[in-house]
C-alpha cells in the first residue's frame, strides 16, 4: 500500500497483521498513556496532532520484534489490515465481505443433522 510504504506497517506481511504478530510497538496498557487513546483521538475524533487515518497509523513506526516471531495483541492491526483490503479492492472491508460472503440472513444454515447423529452414537 503506497501510503504505508517505508513504514514498519508497510514492511509487515499481511499474514502477520492477521496473526497480530507484526512486531510494531503499540501499547494496550491502561495507564492513561496508551497508544490506543492516541489512535482514537487522532483517527476517530480528529483532535490529535496526526490527523487522518494514515497519519494516525504512521505515528506507530517502531518495531520491537521481527514479524511472525511473537503474538502481541494490538488493536491497530485490524485497522491496518482493513486499509490494505480497502486499497486492494477499492471498497471497505465490510462491503467486500458482504458482497463476497453475503449477510447472515442470506446464508443457508449449516445442516447439523450429521453432528447430532454422531453425538448420539
Amino acid at each position: 500500500m503506497p501510503d504505508l510504504e517505508g513504514s514498519e506497517y508497510g514492511k509487515t506481511p499481511i499474514r502477520d497483521l492477521l496473526h497480530m504478530s507484526s512486531g510494531v510497538e503499540f501499547s494496550e496498557t491502561r495507564d492513561g498513556q496508551r497508544d490506543l487513546n492516541r489512535l482514537w483521538i487522532d483517527m476517530v475524533l480528529g483532535l490529535g496532532t496526526a490527523k487522518g487515518t494514515i497519519n494516525s497509523i504512521l505515528q506507530f513506526d517502531q518495531r520491537i520484534a521481527t514479524p511472525r516471531t511473537k503474538f502481541f495483541y494490538a488493536s491497530i492491526e485490524p485497522d491496518v489490515g482493513g486499509l490494505v483490503v480497502h486499497y486492494a479492492v477499492n471498497q471497505s472491508l465490510s462491503d467486500y465481505l458482504h458482497k463476497n460472503l453475503g449477510s447472515r440472513s442470506e446464508r443457508k444454515p449449516m445442516p447439523l443433522g450429521w453432528l447430532m447423529h454422531r453425538a448420539l452414537n
